[in-house]
C-alpha cells in the first residue's frame, strides 16, 4: 500500500502505480492527517474519479484550498476543534474561519484532484531569492545514489 507523500511514509511511484494498475491491482492514495480524522482526499478507481500522481479528490463536506505560498488549507467537519490544552498550538494551525494549516504544499488539478507536492517546512531560499523544496532536485538525482555506490 502506498501512502500519500510526504507525511506518509512511503511515496507511491506514478510508474510503479501504473504497473500495479496495470496487473489488475490498483493503487489508490488518499491523503489525511490525524488532525483531519483522518481522510481528506482519496482516489477513486469507480467513476473515473482517479488519476495517477494524485492523492485524489476531497472527500464530501471537505473543502481544500491552497494559500498564496502553495499550503494546503482544510476545513470540514472532520477538522479537529484544537489541540486538547494548548491554544496557542492551535492558534498556529487553525484560523478563525475553521481552515486548518497542513504544513504541506500542494496544487489543485483543473479538474480538482489533489497534488501533494513538498513540505512547508522544507522549504528554503535559493540564491535567486525564490522559495523552492528539496523535492524536484532529490527527484532529479534519485538515481545517482545508485549509481555511485556501484
Amino acid at each position: 500500500m502506498c501512502g500519500a507523500w510526504p507525511v506518509a511514509a512511503v511515496r507511491c511511484k506514478v510508474r510503479l502505480a501504473r504497473i500495479f494498475n496495470a496487473a489488475g491491482i490498483p493503487l489508490m492514495e488518499g491523503y489525511g492527517l490525524t488532525e483531519t480524522s483522518p481522510v481528506v482526499s482519496v482516489n477513486d478507481a469507480r467513476n473515473d474519479q482517479f488519476r495517477f500522481g494524485t492523492v485524489g479528490k476531497p472527500i464530501r463536506d471537505v473543502q481544500v484550498r491552497i494559500a498564496a505560498d502553495g499550503e494546503i488549507l482544510i476545513k470540514g467537519p472532520n477538522v479537529m476543534i484544537g489541540y486538547y490544552n494548548e491554544p496557542e498550538m492551535t492558534a498556529e494551525v487553525l484560523t478563525p474561519d475553521g481552515w486548518f494549516h497542513t504544513g504541506d504544499i500542494g496544487e489543485l488539478t483543473s479538474e480538482g484532484f489533489l497534488r501533494i507536492t513538498d513540505r512547508k517546512k522544507e522549504m528554503f531560499q535559493d540564491q535567486r531569492r525564490q522559495i523552492c523544496g528539496p523535492q524536484p532536485i532529490e527527484n532529479k538525482t534519485e538515481g545517482l545514489r545508485d549509481w555511485w555506490n556501484k
